[in-house]
């Protein structure tokens, strides 16, 4: 059988913008030339930022909902990542 799981589709600026909007601040970011990022993790990383940053990511919770009901949005992680830190 072929499922098409997804909990939450948000955007990377959507995910910075929820990140602020939980911790208080911005992301904190390490600013690294793209060969020495390569460096430490490969070409296939970085391809599926590139990726990330374009594909449209639209998508139905409602299978996985219906499979794991206490699947999480990006925002129900982050509250539950930073309430326990």
């Amino acid at each position: 059988m072929d499922l098409r799981l997804c909990a939450d589709t948000q955007s990377n600026a959507q995910c910075r913008a929820v990140w602020a909007e939980v911790t208080g601040r911005s992301p904190r970011r390490f600013p690294m030339p793209l060969w020495l990022f390569e460096r430490f993790v490969g070409q296939d990383l970085s391809r599926m930022w590139r990726w990330l940053r374009d594909a449209n990511l639209a998508g139905d919770a409602g299978p996985t909902r219906e499979i794991l009901p206490t699947a999480m949005t990006v925002r129900q992680w982050l509250l539950r990542q930073h309430s326990a830190g």
